[in-house]
């Protein structure tokens, strides 16, 4: 039987050398007999949008792997198994997306954050998994603005995935 945070766990301990930058991680299970995620996750949250049109943030837990001296895999992401329905959306981004400061030019700076990422995908849930990802973009582009240039290091770790599940 394996579970989600068995792989995390491989990455963590035994595939990765160490080195001077954080590695995130969010390996998924589906289960469509079941219906049903299995899901362990480092820094990589899971979102959902429910049938209902309802947003969750599944929590990753809060570690970065690649670190073999400092791991300790009691410590370490958990399964959380996590119900879905046909048509459900999930997205996984990282924190380059969440964090990066935007803003308007005449107002203080400040980062995309949670509650952006969830009004862009409840808003266009009903929409493909690429609609979905490319209003997620341009949303992101117009709200950096002029801002695009600020805290290159979390624009190059921006990751960002969306899909929809039919089963």
């Amino acid at each position: 039987f394996f579970q989600a945070e068995d792989g995390i766990r491989d990455v963590a301990v035994t595939g990765v050398q160490t080195c001077a930058l954080p590695i995130y991680a969010a390996i998924l299970k589906i289960d469509r007999r079941l219906q049903r995620i299995e899901f362990a996750g480092a820094k990589i949250d899971l979102f959902q949008i429910d049938s209902t049109g309802q947003f969750h943030r599944h929590a990753a837990k809060r570690i970065s792997l690649g670190y073999k001296d400092t791991f300790n895999p009691a410590e370490g992401p958990q399964t959380k198994v996590i119900p879905y329905q046909k048509g459900d959306v999930f997205a996984l981004v990282t924190d380059g997306l969440t964090d990066q400061i935007g803003g308007k030019p005449d107002g203080s700076p400040n980062s995309f954050g949670y509650r952006r990422l969830a009004q862009v995908l409840t808003t266009h849930r009903s929409g493909s998994a690429q609609k979905i990802m490319n209003e997620l973009m341009n949303s992101f582009t117009s709200w950096q603005g002029t801002r695009s240039e600020e805290h290159t290091s979390e624009l190059q770790s921006r990751l960002h995935l969306v899909c929809r599940l039919l089963l």
